[in-house]
């Protein structure tokens, strides 16, 4: 089973989350994606911030699922209708009772 990259909509007068997306990509084929290095990264998360178009489809571009992908790209586009976000992707290692 692939980990899941998450991606947040933020809406950048209220600084709330407005949409949210999981996508079922390897770390290291997110990496490709974004053709860019991480804002930060730690042992236990690694985030992009500014999330552009282009790299968020190439992302999704890795979903091996087509179903799941062409719902990830329906959802892409509406996110992106609105000028009022920024995008954020990140990837957390889970660590329970930690």
């Amino acid at each position: 089973m692939k980990p899941f990259a998450q991606m947040a909509a933020v809406d950048c007068e209220s600084r709330t989350v407005v949409h949210s997306l999981e996508i079922a990509v390897h770390l290291a084929d997110a990496r490709s994606a974004m053709q860019r290095p991480p804002d930060f990264e730690s042992p236990y998360i690694v985030s992009w911030g500014r999330v552009r178009r282009d790299e968020a489809e190439r992302l999704v571009a890795q979903e091996e699922d087509p179903e799941s992908r062409q719902e990830l790209l329906a959802e892409l586009n509406e996110i992106f209708a609105s000028d009022s976000v920024l995008i954020t992707l990140f990837y957390a290692e889970e660590r329970h009772g930690q």
